[in-house]
């Protein structure tokens, strides 16, 4: 039969004309930006918006994410905007990055928690490689 459902990803207000659906939200402790985040045919990506006006305001989008979605969205608790993200993408890599959204998006920094491919305990049952940005602090609790 015939195709049913709702508009396509490409009409949809929300995200960019490759989205195959929304997989995670966040929204800052102000509640003024909402971070949508969204599988994509090439890999995972976030729009940020406005909330109030619905305005998309970033597009984050990790080249090195080794997933075709994100799966979890958080931003920073900081006393008047947040000035961080932290995004985790989906299988097979696990790619944990953080963003700086002050102005213009910026990785801070990632860290692969993907699967190794041992089936032991311990620390061998996987594997993780962390990169930081050039110029960039160790912390972001300063």
């Amino acid at each position: 039969g015939a195709a049913t459902g709702g508009a396509p990803a490409a009409t949809s207000a929300l995200g960019p004309l490759h989205s195959e659906g929304i997989t995670a939200m966040g929204v800052t402790p102000n509640r003024r930006l909402v971070a949508v985040a969204e599988r994509g045919t090439d890999r995972g990506m976030v729009n940020i918006y406005d909330a109030s006006t619905l305005r998309r305001r970033k597009m984050l989008n990790y080249p090195d994410l080794g997933s075709k979605e994100v799966v979890w969205v958080s931003f920073s608790n900081d006393n008047g905007p947040s000035k961080f993200i932290l995004t985790l993408g989906g299988a097979p890599d696990w790619t944990l990055v953080l963003w700086n959204i002050e102005r213009t998006a910026k990785v801070v920094a990632t860290l692969k928690l993907g699967h190794s491919g041992s089936t032991g305990g311990g620390a061998g049952g996987s594997a993780a490689a962390a990169t930081q940005a050039p110029g960039t602090a160790n912390s972001v609790n300063g």
